[in-house]
């Protein structure tokens, strides 16, 4: 019984590069999405799948710096920090937002695909993590984790 309890809790086991990795293949797909941006000859197309795949790498990483600064810093002033940062975060993608679709001609699908790009690396990633756990303790496997 214990052993099924272990397999429960160890399935979803991130190690610290698990971000790096996650933004290293995001740039990789942003390449792609933007390659294949072009073949619409659109310049409005291209530019608006760019401009969602910068601002999604973008709140990954500053995400993934405020996570790291609130465990870090192990003080009180943390949880202040964390929703500081955050609030900022919003205040800065209004206005981001703002300029790019006064001063833009922005093709809005096209940006939601670049919007989408991390959160759907992220995902499929740690689905990928999940079933391979999930496959190995099913196959009674001595190997601890995968690596993605």
């Amino acid at each position: 019984m214990m052993g099924s309890q272990e397999t429960k809790t160890d399935m979803l086991v991130l190690d610290e590069g698990f971000p790096k990795r996650v933004f290293n293949t995001s740039l990789f797909f942003m390449a792609m999405i933007a390659l294949c941006s072009t073949s619409f000859r659109s310049f409005q197309i291209s530019y608006s799948v760019l401009i969602g795949c910068a601002i999604s790498l973008g709140l990954c990483r500053l995400q993934w710096w405020t996570v790291q600064q609130f465990f870090q810093r192990g003080n009180p002033s943390g949880k202040q920090f964390f929703a500081l940062i955050n609030l900022l975060k919003y205040f800065v993608l209004c206005v981001i937002f703002y300029i790019m679709f006064s001063y833009l001609q922005v093709h809005v699908i096209a940006f939601l695909v670049g919007l989408s790009l991390v959160p759907m690396v992220l995902s499929s990633k740690m689905l990928g993590i999940v079933f391979v756990n999930y496959l190995d303790s099913s196959q009674g496997s001595q190997t601890k984790g995968v690596r993605n």
